[in-house]
């Protein structure tokens, strides 16, 4: 079950990674040369507004509540990122900057980790279908039972192959 959700997990975060590469790319073809903005994506038209913005390498994720800002709130910037935004009487506008580098290094690190599991999964279904020990790679159609090389038990599905195609021969 973990496997089957890390498999899930690592799908989204390869989508996720994808998506930011090609927003990374569009936010070099500038749509609104006086704000510098490439993309402009609205989730939300309503109060509280949300919306995403695309600047030359960077994204930016905002929030709108009301429309009388007069005072900023307090800067944050780590690596790159940066939070800040102003309020005011029942308003407040709070943008987040991700730079894209940030944010395709992050989506890509489970990914990454999902590779080496894949190509075991492939290496052993390769062995299984080759009629070969899933623990060494040794040849077992001279011994359908158990493993002369490393002694590991044969899976069944050999010893049922085995046992179809004996008689026949």
């Amino acid at each position: 079950m973990r496997r089957i959700l890390f498999h899930i997990l690592a799908s989204l975060s390869l989508l996720l990674c994808l998506t930011s590469i090609i927003f990374w790319y569009r936010s070099h073809h500038i749509i609104s040369p006086s704000l510098k903005i490439a993309d402009s994506i609205d989730i939300r038209k309503t109060t509280p507004r949300y919306w995403i913005l695309t600047h030359p390498n960077n994204l930016t994720l905002c929030r709108q509540v009301g429309k009388n800002w007069d005072y900023p709130l307090k800067e944050f910037k780590f690596l790159g990122v940066k939070f800040g935004g102003l309020w005011g009487q029942d308003s407040m506008l709070w943008n987040l900057i991700i730079p894209f580098w940030l944010l395709t290094t992050l989506t890509a690190i489970l990914p990454l980790f999902e590779i080496p599991l894949l190509l075991g999964a492939f290496e052993r279904s390769m062995r299984q279908t080759h009629g070969l020990c899933l623990n060494c790679g040794y040849d077992l159609r001279a011994s359908p039972t158990t493993c002369p090389e490393c002694g590991r038990p044969a899976p069944a599905i050999h010893r049922r192959i085995d046992s179809l195609v004996a008689p026949a021969i």
